[in-house]
């Protein structure tokens, strides 16, 4: 019967795996083979511990150890989040459902291991759409009774921190000086420094690698998703990385068709930005450009 198993084992299309009580793999099909990138059969024989991150194998050896003494069926969805070990060293997100099975005084135990990769990335760009929803709820909502531009642009960053629960937002105002340096106008979030310490422009030449630099330059959102490996951000890529700062948007402000300055959006994690969120966000630039016009008329007006 345990032959007859582990011929079965292969034929089940998703990621397979029969393990013993010492926790030592018995058997692993080609699907979860692929899953975890080893070769067909070097798994076979394996400690279990081989495919569990090295920081969780002592608490999971000891929810085998008291799944093996009072044994039953766990399907997936009832167990705690768990990530899986590929060969390469990646951890990606599992669900793990478990059956046992007896031969005598001997438990076994087959575990069917479900990749929720797909499902952890939609998950999350829901969330960071929904983000860029509440905040563009939000500066609807302060534009609407903006009459003043320094308070408008202040209100803003204060809502991308607050309601879009970005790590930091500025706005830098694109000076028409010989130089074309961008002065910061606006912050909020977690700064320790950072705004004090910029120096960079808009200009085809000089201190302009930068997200905020190009929006200005080319009238074009600009998206830089991982900020610690991009050579492009290399100007300020030391004193983000000090502060959490993984991905950042850059808005262009346009005000009577020129570029007035940008909307700089940091975020804690690496490719937050989504083509999704980019739209949202891109809807919310022109809503604060509508503002920061109607402000300017407000003052000329008065």
């Amino acid at each position: 019967m345990r032959e007859h198993l582990v011929a079965t084992l292969q034929h089940i299309p998703s990621a397979a795996i029969l393990v013993g009580a010492n926790a030592q793999i018995l058997q692993a099909n080609h699907a979860a083979e692929l899953l975890f990138g080893y070769a067909a059969g070097s798994l076979d024989g394996q400690p279990l511990a081989l495919l569990i991150p090295k920081d969780r194998r002592e608490l999971h050896d000891e929810l085998l150890y008291d799944y093996c003494k009072n044994p039953s069926t766990c399907p997936k969805g009832t167990g705690l989040p768990r990530h899986g070990l590929r060969q390469d060293g990646t951890l990606f997100p599992v669900d793990v459902a478990l059956a046992p099975i007896t031969f005598g005084d001997e438990v076994l135990f087959f575990a069917t291991v479900f990749d929720l990769s797909a499902f952890k990335q939609a998950e999350l760009e829901l969330r960071q759409v929904n983000r860029s929803l509440r905040f563009l709820s939000k500066v609807n909502q302060i534009v609407a009774h903006a009459d003043d531009e320094q308070n408008l642009l202040q209100e803003v960053c204060q809502a991308a921190v607050e309601a879009g629960n970005y790590r930091m937002a500025w706005v830098g105002f694109a000076e028409q000086d010989t130089a074309k340096n961008i002065r910061p106008v606006a912050f909020h979030g977690f700064n320790n420094g950072f705004i004090e310490k910029l120096n960079i422009t808009w200009g085809e030449n000089g201190n302009n690698m930068t997200a905020v630099g190009e929006a200005i330059r080319s009238g074009q959102p600009v998206v830089r998703n991982n900020i610690l490996s991009d050579p492009q951000m290399s100007p300020c890529r030391a004193d983000a990385k000090q502060r959490g700062y993984q991905s950042v948007i850059a808005l262009p402000l346009k005000v009577d068709d020129a570029v007035w300055g940008a909307l700089a959006l940091f975020a804690p994690e690496n490719a937050a930005f989504t083509p999704q969120e980019c739209k949202v966000l891109t809807e919310l630039s022109d809503d604060l450009c509508f503002g920061i016009r109607s402000c300017s008329q407000t003052n000329l007006q008065g």
